[in-house]
């Protein structure tokens, strides 16, 4: 397909979930392998090139048998040749999904990226695993849930969203996102030089102390 520094032969597609695969003998390594590449439905390329075989042995004459399941895996037939002798080896591909598809991990995604359970079309900050961001300092996200954009569109977070949580009920603050912005503001405490409690910081302490200085950066906890 795109490597321009091997030969590349007998190449056989085959359609697979909603898009296509297209499988090829190929000599990159110094002997003959099998790739391929997934398409999207209007024949684009999706993700990128991977081994199907690579194998010390020589692989070639790739053939697609077709979906096995519910569609969303492809069997691929080749030939393997090993010293004087020749054998038929077979393969399962498994789909990767479009932008904006449910996911759990990189590797189901054409665009490499899995981001708050969707595929995104960007690398996209730290996952958010609840309704307000816990990666601290991320204010963009990847799903409807979080950005109120279409999932798999990299987007900021809105303004009712808490960045980052306060380290002493008193002595700190939260900080929200800002709508514009893909990381969180300055982190900001309180109440500089008030009688506070030890035993509310996070992590707890004990006696009673006084708030730091409310400038950043924090945290801002009882001293």
């Amino acid at each position: 397909m795109s490597n321009n520094t091997s030969r590349q032969s007998a190449p056989a597609i085959g359609g697979l979930g909603t898009g296509f695969v297209v499988v090829w003998s190929d000599d990159r390594a110094g002997q003959s392998d099998i790739f391929g590449q997934q398409l999207t439905s209007a024949g684009a390329l999706s993700g990128v090139e991977f081994a199907v075989s690579a194998t010390t042995d020589d692989e070639s004459s790739p053939t697609v048998l077709g979906t096995t399941g519910t569609g969303t895996t492809l069997r691929v037939a080749y030939e393997v040749h090993r010293l004087d002798t020749s054998r038929i080896a077979t393969r399962l591909i498994a789909t990767q999904s479009d932008v904006g598809s449910l996911c759990s991990s990189a590797s189901q995604c054409g665009s490499g990226f899995c981001v708050d359970g969707a595929c995104c079309n960007s690398a996209c900050g730290g996952n958010h695993l609840a309704p307000t961001p816990t990666a601290a300092g991320d204010c963009h996200g990847c799903i409807n849930k979080f950005t109120n954009q279409p999932n798999g569109i990299c987007s900021p977070i809105p303004t009712t969203s808490i960045c980052r949580a306060y380290r002493h009920i008193v002595c700190d603050g939260r900080e929200y996102c800002d709508g514009v912005s893909t990381t969180c503001g300055p982190d900001i405490g309180r109440n500089a030089g008030l009688v506070c409690d030890k035993a509310l910081n996070v992590p707890a302490g004990t006696g009673a102390g006084v708030c730091p200085s409310a400038a950043a950066p924090g945290p801002h906890l009882c001293i």
